[in-house]
């Protein structure tokens, strides 16, 4: 009936000849002969395989679910990882994954349609695992004014590419190293150095390494931080001043001092006093940023002999010697 309305003529129009209605007819058959052809056309480039998620993100030996969609039947997962169903409608059918731990395979989805079996684009699984360990290299005791190197070692970790490793000391970043351009797959190792230069008031201030894995915008961002290892700082510019008589009567006592400035800190400076080769015992002080020690000597031989004062301040050991001469009562003259 419509088409016949279609080709109906119209009243303020002269009646066609029967050659022009065959003409119109014709042609109509024709354009309805191409839409039907389009028509096909459009359904077949309809049928679709898709994957989703595209790029998922799972902890190295973990599991996760794909979903495989389909306009077509017979829809399956081609991947070397154990899968399992879990659930299915009339256009899907989901997997779970489990134990993913190879970052070589790059599932994908299939179907059979009209046209032959058809493939979805590859996911691309990122496979992320925390660091085995954060280590901090032991740092020695440090003298002001010269350079140290910090080293961090962070192993067992992926993926290296998403990783940043970041050197503090105290609240101060000191460092911050990524590695964008490390394109191996698989679990790593990296080392991270940096060098410092020794400042007073580096003393007792901590050290710490910290990763962070970023898997933004798919996944977490994930942190961990190492053991925090504590610096010392230590500034011994002063030299050590012994002050003691150069003559003692063999039995008498005699005070001797031995102290320097210029030392940081100064109530850790260590003394030790010898006398004639053997240990005093000793006091100990600090005022202000003078250390000092004190001890009592009564020599019972008489003769050369060495006084002789060790400070030691980190890695840094100074010393101070006299030579102090003993003699008898017998060498004193009374005339």
């Amino acid at each position: 009936m419509w088409i016949e309305l279609l080709i109906s003529r119209n009243p303020l129009r002269p009646e066609p000849n029967p050659r022009d209605r065959e003409i119109d007819m014709r042609r109509f058959l024709f354009f309805l002969a191409v839409g039907a052809w389009a028509v096909t056309q459009g359904v077949a480039e309809e049928d679709f395989v898709t994957i989703w998620p595209e790029n998922p993100v799972v902890e190295f030996g973990g599991s996760l679910v794909l979903n495989c969609s389909a306009s077509c039947e017979n829809i399956g997962l081609e991947t070397i990882f154990t899968r399992v169903p879990s659930g299915n409608g009339s256009n899907w059918k989901a997997f779970r994954l489990s134990n993913v731990s190879d970052w070589g395979p790059r599932p994908l989805c299939y179907a059979s349609c009209g046209s032959g079996q058809k493939n979805s684009p590859m996911a691309n699984i990122i496979i992320y695992k925390l660091p085995d360990s954060i280590t901090l290299d032991q740092i020695p005791k440090m003298e002001v004014g010269k350079p140290y190197d910090l080293t961090c070692q962070v192993s067992g970790v992926a993926p290296i590419q998403n990783l940043t490793v970041t050197l503090l000391k105290g609240t101060e970043q000191l460092l911050a190293k990524t590695f964008e351009n490390h394109t191996a797959p698989g679990v790593g190792r990296v080392v991270v150095k940096h060098t410092i230069i020794a400042q007073r008031n580096d003393h007792k201030k901590t050290v710490t390494c910290q990763t962070s894995l970023d898997l933004n915008p798919r996944g977490p961002l994930l942190k961990n931080t190492s053991h925090n290892m504590s610096l010392e700082s230590f500034d011994f510019a002063g030299t050590p001043q012994l002050h003691a008589g150069l003559f003692l009567e063999a039995g008498t006592k005699m005070t001797v001092t031995c102290n320097t400035s210029e030392v940081s800190p100064a109530k850790e400076a260590a003394f030790d006093l010898w006398f004639a080769g053997k240990p005093l015992t000793l006091n100990t002080r600090v005022t202000g940023g003078v250390a000092s020690a004190q001890a009592v000597v009564i020599p019972s031989s008489v003769g050369e002999h060495e006084l002789l004062c060790n400070i030691s301040l980190g890695p840094v050991t100074k010393n101070v010697k006299k030579m102090v001469n003993v003699f008898g009562a017998s060498h004193i003259c009374n005339c």
